[in-house]
């Protein structure tokens, strides 16, 4: 998460994942799960509206985003996203 915005979360996506944002998204959208890569480099996720959404959406968030990394073969290690959002939230997260 390289964003402390409080209406958006920015992720980078990881290196084993370049030149696949888009089969990420189809990924994610088939899924209900609605996604958009950012033209930047490295090429970034970026999920908005969170000011609207509690903690739970978004760790759910968070954690789905990362399981759809996981299923097409990237890297996503959940227990530094737990870190990142407990050290956001200050408080542990619950283990999926």
């Amino acid at each position: 998460v390289t964003s402390n915005m409080t209406s958006l979360v920015v992720l980078n996506l990881p290196g084993d994942m370049a030149g696949r944002e888009m089969e990420l998204v189809q990924h994610c959208r088939a899924q209900n799960f609605g996604i958009w890569p950012t033209l930047s480099a490295p090429v970034q996720i970026r999920i908005g509206i969170l000011n609207q959404l509690n903690r739970r959406a978004i760790e759910e968030i968070a954690t789905r985003f990362a399981q759809a990394i996981r299923d097409l073969g990237g890297k996503a290690n959940q227990a530094d996203i737990n870190d990142v959002l407990h050290s956001h939230y200050g408080v542990a997260c619950a283990a999926e």
